[in-house]
């Protein structure tokens, strides 16, 4: 008789109840052990963006400070003493504004004030800007680059011009007053009170549908000679 294939070490036995599952999920259903392994997943996944995101946030450096200027320190007074035009040269470029820079920015302000007191002496004077506005911008070209901003230096000017163009003035307003006025018009005359229609026309109008209105203007017609087409006058020459 041959010898058994399996032996009594070969035996398969049941596994423990539970596996190897954690403790706190032994006699638990399979709902309640896959609840639970979906749970941890969420959170790992949590923990990770948010190791990420602290990652990212150490890799980029915090805003610095502004600098904070040097408070501007005395000049040495040997130097004021010794080289007076060193020194001042020093200062300047210390603490100063450069020329460069006072150019810019005073080219801008100058055309920007020029144009505002140009508007305002324009609006003073809207008559006789558009006659005598050249003249005075050229005379305000003339000043000092502060006085050609100021509008009172403009409404000085225009004086000068106006007394310069007195006579000329004068002697147009005189003239002025020679031509004959404009006749008016009296408008239209009203129209009179039209004449009361014949005894009878009133009813026979009615009857044929015809306004008033309408029988008038064929009225007015035929006494201007216009007379309607009938079967009498159609060929008349």
């Amino acid at each position: 008789m041959g010898s058994p294939i399996f032996n009594p070490n070969d035996r398969v036995t049941d596994p423990p109840v539970g596996g190897n599952l954690p403790e706190e999920l032994k006699g638990k259903t399979p709902e309640q052990v896959a609840e639970w392994y979906r749970t941890r997943e969420t959170n790992a996944a949590e923990k990770h963006r948010q190791d990420l995101e602290r990652a990212k946030q150490a890799a980029v450096p915090p805003p610095s400070a502004p600098a904070v200027p040097a408070a501007p320190t005395e000049p040495d007074p040997a130097k004021w003493w010794s080289d007076p035009e060193k020194a001042t040269r020093e200062a300047v470029q210390k603490h100063g504004v450069s020329k460069e820079e006072y150019t810019k920015l005073a080219a801008t302000a100058q055309r920007n004030l020029f144009e505002t007191a140009k508007i305002i002496t324009k609006d003073r004077n809207p008559t006789r800007w558009e006659r005598f506005g050249p003249d005075v911008e050229q005379i305000v070209k003339t000043f000092e680059p502060h006085l050609q901003v100021d509008p009172t230096m403009w409404d000085m000017a225009m004086k000068y011009v106006l007394g310069m163009n007195s006579e000329k003035l004068e002697a147009e307003a005189a003239h002025q007053a020679t031509l004959p006025a404009e006749p008016v018009n009296p408008g239209a005359a009203a129209p009179g009170t039209p004449t009361p229609l014949p005894e009878g026309v009133e009813k026979v109008l009615t009857g044929l549908n015809i306004s008033e209105d309408a029988y008038r203007k064929a009225d007015a017609r035929m006494k201007e000679g216009a007379w309607p087409q009938t079967m009498d006058n159609t060929r008349r020459q």
